[in-house]
């Protein structure tokens, strides 16, 4: 299957409501991320810019940018108005699986299948963090409320990580 043909594919990889209090909400799937009005259910954008498989769109607290991971190793930033991209984050080696905002609205959180996560500065394209200590790929992520200073991720590898920012390193792992 080319990259094209992805678009044609129907299962949901992803789904995200808007912390903007505006009820829209991003789909994930295929080569595309769609965003949604939550009231009516009428498709307000489609961004298919991608070269791959897209995973976890995340529509950032103000509602004017969405971020998604890629299975290309990338992740891309988007202006949600106008579609454009604006930034392009390149230093995972393997699919992008989850991409979050982290509450101070410049910083994003990736997890790979290249077993590691990091966190980027949106506003230079900078890496500040790579988490490495899982055995497989990453394929879940949460982010604890009113704290950008740690996150927890889930890996095939069975094992539950809390990651202390200021130290790069797991505080805590637990054996699922």
């Amino acid at each position: 299957v080319s990259a094209g043909d992805y678009s044609l594919l129907s299962s949901v990889t992803s789904v995200h409501f808007s912390p903007s209090g505006l009820h829209d909400f991003c789909t994930t799937g295929g080569s595309a991320v769609r965003v949604y009005d939550g009231e009516s259910g009428k498709l307000k954008k489609t961004i298919s810019r991608f070269k791959g498989i897209a995973y976890s769109g995340n529509i950032r607290k103000d509602g004017r940018l969405i971020v998604a991971g890629c299975d290309n190793s990338h992740i891309s930033l988007f202006n949600l108005e106008s579609g454009s991209l604006m930034r392009m984050f390149k230093k995972h080696t393997a699919s992008v699986r989850v991409t979050k905002w982290l509450n101070n609205n410049t910083n994003i959180l990736s997890c790979s299948d290249d077993k590691t996560a990091r966190v980027w500065d949106v506003t230079n394209e900078a890496q500040i963090h790579c988490f490495r200590g899982h055995n497989d790929y990453i394929r879940s992520a949460t982010l604890i409320q009113g704290k950008d200073n740690t996150c927890f991720t889930g890996s095939y590898d069975g094992i539950v990580k809390l990651w202390d920012f200021k130290s790069s390193k797991s505080i805590l792992d637990i054996e699922n």
